[in-house]
């Protein structure tokens, strides 16, 4: 009897753990598998540094005189960030733009780095998501008025390269290379943040610091006068700046080339279409400007 029933208890616990066995869930493996790895993404990998950390050895007074490591560090911004800059990144992009504009008198090292930099800028913005371009406008915007303040800079290569910044952002000429998970901002948006800027007032009101050079002046204009062309918002801040007046007072300067009587007609013609007429009509009925129009019809 007891040999029974120390059978029937050992079918009985088989018949257990068996059905624990059963009921156990089986195992799932949490394995994803991204496009990364699959190698679908198109493009380079994109490696950010951080430019907080750039931007206080640059300023920090204990880092102040460590030029060689100011080089390097500058140099690694400009590999990583060959590409374009990101959206989010502009407000520390552009501390150290003006660190390296201000040091320049100091140390002559800060010249190339501010330029490539300067050159990566004029690349469109790239944004990680699609509402970054919503999120991010104003910091755009003020960036691209910072681009008219660095015209205090007194060296003619940032002055010139300022120039072609801010006519390859307003043109949205598309980057070389694809990166990786980023896309350019859009042609509107790039059109967008120079028109609501207050760079084309800046530029104006920069034609008397660089009066005496003429190759500086002669881009100025240029710029101007590409943003004037179809932008009543542009017209309108340029005449803010005084520019009628300003403009035509010095389209007979002396020019070899021709172009500064070109550009500045342009400027003045652009600003007929597209501002308020009788606000221009104001800046050009001073004496002096009076003049400047009669000595033209009389020489042409």
């Amino acid at each position: 009897m007891a040999t029974v029933t120390s059978t029937a208890r050992s079918f009985r616990n088989a018949g257990v753990v068996q059905l624990q066995n059963e009921l156990q869930p089986y195992p799932v493996i949490d394995t994803v598998v991204t496009d990364e790895v699959v190698g679908s993404l198109k493009g380079h990998k994109f490696e950010p540094i951080s430019l907080a950390k750039v931007e206080k050895l640059l300023t920090d007074p204990h880092s102040a005189c460590l030029y060689d490591r100011h080089l390097h560090a500058l140099n690694k911004v400009i590999k990583h960030y060959k590409n374009a800059f990101l959206l989010k990144d502009l407000v520390q992009v552009f501390k150290i733009l003006n660190t390296c504009a201000d040091r320049i008198d100091e140390n002559e090292v800060y010249l190339e780095p501010l330029l490539d930099i300067l050159k990566i800028v004029g690349k469109p913005f790239f944004k990680e998501k699609s509402s970054d371009e919503t999120s991010y406008e104003q910091i755009a915007i003020q960036s691209i008025s910072q681009l008219g303040y660095l015209m205090r800079c007194n060296e003619e290569a940032v002055q010139l390269q300022i120039c072609a910044t801010i006519l390859s952002i307003y043109a949205n000429t598309s980057p070389g290379n694809e990166v990786q998970k980023l896309c350019p901002c859009s042609y509107q948006f790039s059109r967008m943040i120079v028109e609501n800027s207050d760079v084309s007032e800046t530029l104006v009101k920069s034609l008397a610091l660089i009066d005496g050079n003429l190759t500086v002046k002669l881009e100025v204009l240029h710029v101007l006068q590409e943003l004037s062309k179809y932008s009543e918002l542009t017209c309108a801040q340029m005449l803010a700046a005084n520019a009628g007046s300003r403009v035509c007072q010095k389209m007979l300067d002396p020019d070899t080339t021709g172009l500064l009587l070109f550009r500045s007609t342009e400027i003045l013609w652009n600003l007929l279409e597209n501002g308020v007429h009788e606000e221009l009509s104001r800046q050009l009925n001073d004496i002096t400007c009076v003049r400047f129009v009669h000595l033209f019809h009389c020489s042409h």
